[in-house]
This record gives structure tokens, sequence and C-alpha cells, in this order.
């Protein structure tokens, strides 16, 4: 049947909801709001389970890692913060080193890395970070942007089975990267005719 009314409104947020992901298995979606919290929402009961607080910015992304155990989270303030979705709790302190805004996260696969995935962070700064959540702190940083990264997808077979990292920003190139940081190889529009 057509989706021709709303069902159900989950609200709460105080300012305008910048972004949303489902987690891996449905049940549950987090929200990001220009009021800097995430809001986690019980999807079978359709309420809130928990608000997350930390950012002092608006949040622009969040992200499920893939078995749920946490929840990434991005925002104005340049920060990324980690959360057990279950508690709503922080998980340690803000991740910092990047000097401008936070536009997208993406968490490596579990089918490469099932027990501690480490998670990608794009930045206004012109670059992308890769974390070693376990320790805190960025494995690398890949640089060859010339403006904003607005988004980061990790994904693919990639060498040795160990998946790339797709980056795409406002200078108009998606980048290829190797899982340790080396460029493969870079798209552009003018390539294209």
């Amino acid at each position: 049947r057509p989706a021709t009314r709303c069902s159900s409104t989950l609200s709460g947020h105080g300012a305008p909801i910048l972004c949303a992901a489902f987690s891996p298995t449905g049940d549950a979606l987090a929200t990001g709001s220009g009021d800097c919290s995430v809001r986690l929402w019980d999807l079978n009961t359709e309420t809130p389970s928990h608000t997350l607080k930390g950012h002092t910015g608006w949040i622009l992304c969040v992200e499920w890692e893939g078995r749920e155990r946490r929840l990434a989270s991005g925002g104005y303030d340049g920060h990324v913060r980690l959360w057990d979705p279950k508690t709503g709790t922080p998980v340690g302190d803000a991740m910092k080193g990047h000097t401008k805004w936070i536009m997208s996260l993406a968490w490596e696969p579990i089918h490469v890395n099932a027990a501690t995935p480490r998670l990608a962070s794009a930045s206004k700064d012109g670059t992308v970070k890769v974390w070693n959540v376990a320790q805190r702190k960025p494995e690398f940083t890949l640089g060859g942007h010339a403006a904003s990264v607005n988004c980061v997808k990790w994904g693919g077979s990639g060498v040795g089975g160990k998946g790339v990292l797709y980056t795409a920003s406002s200078d108009r190139t998606v980048k290829v990267w190797d899982p340790n940081g080396v460029r493969f190889f870079f798209f552009h529009p003018d390539d294209m005719f």
C-alpha cells in the first residue's frame, strides 16, 4: 500500500535534526540535532531511549558500528565522540585532531575487522583521519584533497581483503585509499568526457 500518511511522529529535539542513521539491525535510530545532542530511538516502541550530550556544537553526522556496540557522532565542534548505545553513556573523552567541523563518519566493515574496527572521520579542514578507537588516537591522516571532505565511506575488498576508503570532496574529486593511507587513484568529473 502506498505511503500516503504519517503513522507516527518522534519528537524531542529542541532544534532542527541534521542527520540520522538506522542501526544495523533496524531496531534503533540515532538522530543528531542543532541542539547539540544525539537522540536514540527504540523503533519497536517508537519511543526515545537515550539522549547523548557532550558536543558543544551542532551534530552533523552519526554512524553505527557494524555490530551495534558503539555509536559515533561528529559535529561542528570538530570532535568525534563515541557512545555506548545500550546505556547512552560516553565511551571516553572526545577524540580531537580536526581543525574544523566533522562532515562524515564511517566504521571499518565487520567483514574486514570485527573485533576492533577503526573509524574514519571526514572534515571541513580537508582531511580524513582514521582512528584507532581502542587507543583513542588517529592512526594516520589522509590529506590529498584541496577542499572540504564531505563524505567518507569504507567498503570493498581492497588489497588482501582489507577494504578501501572512498573520500569525496568539494574539490570535485573522489579519492580511493588503501587501509594504510596510500592513495590508489582518484576520479575527477573532467576525466569522464
